[in-house]
């Protein structure tokens, strides 16, 4: 840009340059003509003084002329005259413009050339400036590929088996400020809402984002994907993963409140003290669609979150997730769908919405293994499945409550793989 610059200012100066030029040949010719005409009129004044200058012999005849023509002759002479120092004076003029334009010009001239070392000392400088960033973007090019062979070469456990962890923090015990009193929208109201498309009121939210609603998907991590990632055994790391996409239902009971939308490209960060991390970043305003991210010790859990809202006649939300839900442990990767979740009386105020979960859950893995949890609509809370081993036989059987636990029945011993807390 500053080359373009320098460019443009160049070939302004040489233009100023060629017109200054043009109109100092222009003021010379003038000056040569008036120059041309003064010596004319010179050499007229001097052929009109020959002959008045006339021989002594002739001179009583001249004297004898008539008074009438002396006074014309010098009429005559006088506007000559006149006109010949209006002349010399304006020849007089152009010679000192003439004079002017001239020291103008060395003085431009003494410019461009200052302008023009200038210029070259610009350009070397530039060069060198531009040949050292080039050496230091090699240098920061082949130090970045060193980087990545050396991590390419490094197994993938590695990465996942060695968390950073978290310093000691304190936590706050409630959020920075309460939900405003809620109102009751009426069946109407909402309906007309749903099919316009208009915006709910500010009382039907709480003050969360869903970037903070999805991390507490991963409150029971520690008790569930810490404990799978230092087994071998691939039934109880199933169990293990089974209860873990459990929990992640039990604080939505506590959540009869829509939480707000985030902004586009707002992100959310949060560090456990059990030595996972969590990321989550609205990537997509129109539908909105979240991607979230977390790691620990041992796992990688991920999902991209594109939920649909559906408002029925008998005034009950409907909430379902398109996505599946992902989770890498070790060498196995696993991955479940989300069930949907109903709101009955979703126009009254909260304590009196009712939230139930319908659906099946398919937990599936690559070693083969697998397990169900089915969520019973009419049953409140309560939910029943079984593990799945390679050959398809449903091995052990689950019982519990998707707010409360979660039990493992074998040899007719219960044993909580997770309990609410």
């Amino acid at each position: 840009y500053k080359e373009i610059k320098k460019k443009e200012e160049k070939t302004k100066e040489e233009k100023k340059m060629e017109e200054f030029i043009k109109e100092e040949k222009m003021k010379k010719e003038q000056a040569r003509e008036v120059k041309s005409i003064v010596e004319k009129i010179k050499g007229e004044k001097a052929k009109e003084e020959t002959t008045i200058e006339m021989p002594s012999d002739l001179r009583t005849a001249a004297e004898q002329c008539s008074a009438a023509w002396r006074p014309s002759a010098t009429i005559i002479a006088t506007s000559d005259l006149s006109v010949m120092m209006e002349k010399a004076k304006e020849a007089k003029h152009d010679e000192r413009k003439a004079e002017k334009g001239k020291e103008m010009a060395k003085i431009t001239e003494t410019r461009y050339e200052e302008k023009k070392a200038d210029n070259r000392n610009d350009s070397t400088q530039s060069s060198a400036e531009v040949i050292a960033l080039q050496k230091t973007a090699s240098s920061i090019s082949l130090a970045q590929k060193s980087e990545r062979k050396a991590m390419e070469e490094l197994p993938l456990s590695s990465f996942i088996a060695s968390p950073v962890p978290s310093p000691r923090k304190k936590r706050r015990e409630r959020l920075p400020r309460e939900a405003i009193s809620p109102e009751e929208l009426g069946l109407r109201t909402l309906l007309q809402i749903a099919a316009k498309r208009l915006p709910l009121p500010i009382t039907y939210f709480e003050p969360l984002t869903v970037a903070q609603a999805i991390c507490e998907e991963l409150r029971y991590a520690d008790r569930t994907l810490n404990k799978a990632a230092a087994l071998n055994d691939p039934l109880e790391r199933q169990a293990l993963v089974t209860a873990f996409a459990v929990s992640g239902y039990a604080a939505a009971i506590t959540r009869k409140q829509k939480p707000f939308n985030p902004l586009l490209g707002e992100t959310y960060d949060y560090s456990s003290d059990c030595g996972w991390r969590y990321h989550a970043e609205q990537v997509n305003h129109h539908p909105p669609v979240l991607a979230a991210h977390a790691d620990g010790p041992g796992w990688t859990w991920w999902q991209t979150l594109i939920s649909a809202t559906k408002i029925t006649w008998s005034g009950t939300a409907e909430v379902n997730t398109e996505l599946s839900v992902r989770l890498r442990l070790g060498k196995d990767d696993y991955s479940w769908n989300k069930v949907k979740f109903i709101f009955e009386n979703a126009s009254a105020a909260p304590e009196h919405r009712k939230l139930k979960a319908h659906g099946t859950m398919l937990i599936r893995c690559t070693n083969g293994f697998s397990s169900t949890i089915i969520f019973h609509k009419d049953k409140k809370t309560e939910i029943t499945g079984s593990l799945i081993n390679k050959s398809g036989v449903h091995v052990v059987r689950l019982i519990g409550h998707w707010d409360q636990c979660l039990k493992r029945f074998g040899s007719l011993v219960a044993f909580a793989l997770w309990s609410f807390s």
